[in-house]
């Protein structure tokens, strides 16, 4: 399975480094049970004393949120902390700052989550919390508005009065013809602002619940002590959640698509280029694993992209590679780079292609590859030390269809993987003409 950015981060932090060979860590050495209502609860106990990370994780995120109806997901993550009958409007974060503790939430396209990171003598307390807000929250007409002005603000800063968010959204929208992981995560402005109070309630009364939620609880715990709080807390809950509709399919693509943005904004220009790829969770496992290589190969400050057109030709001021493939319907092998101020997007598209070419033409070496797999183990130490990314992979990994034995199991399958694994993926991207390619650049001069 793909690692989430965190972990991905922790590589390339090891590839920076230059860490010879490190060991794949042991099992994480995580248990699970199910409560009466249904829902899932997972211990990861790591030595950290004294300190916990609780998260919960509901089965559906962006990518579910009803046709015409985009940001129906983040809207209700934003309300989740606006109060419930037990608890006034932003009471649930001041109790959790009260007791030393941190909380937030994200929305992606296959899981909304909610932690906190706290003392374990108050995990009980944050429990009590979650458990609450899971079918509690109070819809309120003053709120829910002010909530609406919260988002659109964010929208207009993260995306909007940024060209390269814009970029972002256009090459999603374009990537996608019928599968809603071409909507963007926050929703479309004319969906945010239609969006009524009436139709977000009822999706969050009929899809929050136990039956639809995770927890994993990691650091100084384990299920033993785990469970009867659980049990007194999330297991009063109803077994409420009704499973979200099935996504629509994705067609197969018959053209190879450009896009192609200008914007006054932009300083330098920036190419991308997706292959449409099987991820982990589509049940691609070693594919998806073969991926993670090629992509640790090609990409990185050692990469073969960087060191042929950054620091032999000096064509590019960044080149790389990444797979996208930890969503649950699948993503993309992604080749990227940023010209020089005297070259050209098409000559810097032939070089990047030529890379790949050569790998799928010349082969890679076994050491590269046994490299590329140290860094992964890297990786899962560096994560393995921190009880948020612990349990955020876990969390996420498990809300998709993966399983506790898959992420143990994820080393062993990357340092499996062989020189001719990664040159047959090479040929194979390139056997695929149906690509989706991004150029961001200035505005073209009158």
């Amino acid at each position: 399975m793909r690692w989430r950015p965190g972990l991905r981060a922790a590589v390339i932090l090891g590839m920076f480094l230059g860490m010879p060979g490190v060991p794949a860590a042991g099992g994480l050495g995580a248990e699970s049970f199910v409560l009466a209502n249904g829902m899932r609860v997972v211990a990861v106990p790591m030595e950290r004393p004294g300190v916990v990370h609780h998260a919960v994780y509901y089965a559906f995120g962006a990518a579910d949120d009803p046709p015409g109806q985009s940001g129906m997901a983040h809207f209700i993550e934003h309300l989740m902390f606006n109060g419930t009958a037990s608890t006034e409007e932003g009471e649930y974060k001041q109790i959790i700052g009260r007791n030393g503790g941190s909380t937030n939430a994200y929305t992606a396209a296959d899981v909304t989550a909610y932690y906190a990171t706290i003392a374990r003598d108050r995990l009980e307390t944050v429990m009590r919390l979650e458990a609450d807000r899971m079918t509690g929250v109070v819809f309120e007409a003053d709120n829910f508005e002010a909530e609406r002005q919260v988002i659109l603000e964010e929208r207009l800063q993260r995306t909007e009065n940024s060209p390269s968010g814009l970029f972002r959204e256009q090459l999603r929208a374009a990537s996608w013809q019928a599968h809603p992981y071409g909507r963007p995560l926050i929703g479309w402005r004319h969906e945010i602002e239609a969006l009524t109070q009436e139709q977000v309630e009822a999706y969050y009364r009929r899809h929050y619940g136990p039956t639809n939620a995770l927890l994993v609880v990691a650091g100084d715990i384990d299920a033993e002590s785990l469970r009867p709080l659980a049990e007194r807390t999330f297991g009063a809950v109803p077994a409420v959640g009704e499973p979200v509709p099935q996504r629509p399919a994705e067609p197969p693509h018959r053209a190879r698509v450009t896009v192609e943005m200008e914007d006054p904004r932009v300083v330098r220009p920036r190419w991308s280029r997706q292959y449409r790829a099987k991820g982990y969770f589509s049940g691609a496992e070693r594919e998806s694993a073969t991926l993670d290589v090629l992509a640790a190969v090609l990409g990185g400050a050692s990469g073969r992209l960087r060191r042929a057109l950054v620091v032999d030709r000096k064509i590019a001021l960044s080149a790389g590679a990444y797979f996208d493939g930890d969503s649950r319907d699948g993503g993309f092998f992604l080749v990227y780079a940023m010209p020089t101020d005297d070259t050209d997007i098409v000559d810097l598209e032939a070089a990047v292609n030529a890379e790949l070419e050569r790998v799928a033409d010349d082969g890679v070496t076994q050491r590269e590859v046994e490299r590329a797999a140290y860094r992964f183990a890297a990786g899962e130490i560096y994560a393995r030390d921190d009880v948020s990314g612990t349990a955020d992979f876990v969390g996420r990994t498990l809300v998709k269809g993966g399983t506790l034995e898959d992420i143990d199991g994820y080393i062993a399958l990357v340092r499996s993987i062989t020189a001719a694994d990664v040159v047959g993926a090479a040929r194979n991207l390139l056997a695929d003409p149906i690509t989706i390619t991004g150029i961001l650049r200035p505005e073209s001069a009158e």
